[in-house]
């Protein structure tokens, strides 16, 4: 990937050999927000008569999907980052894509999935979609998040121009951002590292370290989630907070 996040297409271009099963590629990065562009990489993936599916749980709503421009043979998506229930989700193929269980049992589901339907979750998650997603609201308060962060000394913003309007992921340079996060929720405020916990030990984000983000520069990333239900109040809230525990880390 280059420094946006971005796959760079010449090179899968190249990984693309005819012992290619499947290609499965995020829509959007659940760490940067930054967008793939799905469309050119579906195009490259049926030239060769690959299959692609793409994980769509963070894109879904938030930016405009068209599944007949977009050529998926199949797109994944979950209730729970649209205001839905956790645990539900649901996967599109395309007419004519045949996949196999991994389940063996009853035959729900077209019996490709076992065991009873959970029908309240189903009807939830129906629900939400039905919902307005405000993703003009929320790109508002990003860029109001995005003006306020920049108060504090040192900060490098990782999310690209090109993202979905709901993350905010930056780097406070010379902090550990883990440090940060547990200050933070102390004063009622969460929000995430750019941090993958492997076998215990806390690694420095891959995704982060592959837009070639150092070492340093990736365990001092925050990322910042918005929602509808996000306020200018906690946001600013948020900021005075960040630039106190960051001046107090800095003095240590």
């Amino acid at each position: 990937v280059n420094k946006k996040g971005e796959i760079n297409i010449k090179v899968l271009k190249e990984k693309l050999t005819k012992n290619i099963a499947l290609v499965s590629m995020i829509h959007a990065n659940n760490e940067t927000g930054g967008i793939q562009d799905i469309q050119k990489i579906a195009d490259l993936c049926a030239q060769k008569n690959i299959p692609f599916h793409t994980d769509a749980v963070q894109s879904y709503k938030k930016i405009p999907l068209d599944l007949e421009k977009m050529k998926c043979t199949a797109l994944s998506i979950s209730a729970h980052k649209i205001h839905g229930p956790k645990a539900i989700a649901a996967l599109y193929l395309r007419e004519g894509t045949k996949i196999k269980a991994l389940f063996y049992g009853g035959k729900q589901e077209q019996a490709l999935r076992p065991g009873t339907e959970n029908i309240p979750y189903i009807l939830a998650f129906a629900a939400a979609a039905q919902l307005p997603y405000p993703s003009k609201q929320i790109k508002h308060k990003k860029e109001y998040l995005l003006k306020r962060i920049q108060e504090i000394p040192d900060i490098k913003v990782n999310t690209p121009q090109k993202s979905i309007p709901s993350i905010l992921n930056v780097s406070i340079r010379g902090i550990d951002a883990e440090i940060l996060v547990k200050h933070l929720s102390h004063k009622g405020i969460c929000i995430s590292t750019g941090s993958a916990c492997t076998s215990g030990a806390i690694e420095a984000s891959h995704v982060l370290k592959a837009m070639q983000l150092s070492e340093e520069e990736a365990r001092a990333s925050i990322r910042i989630s918005l929602s509808k239900y996000t306020t200018k109040k906690e946001i600013d809230e948020t900021i005075k907070h960040l630039k106190s525990i960051a001046h107090i880390i800095r003095k240590l």
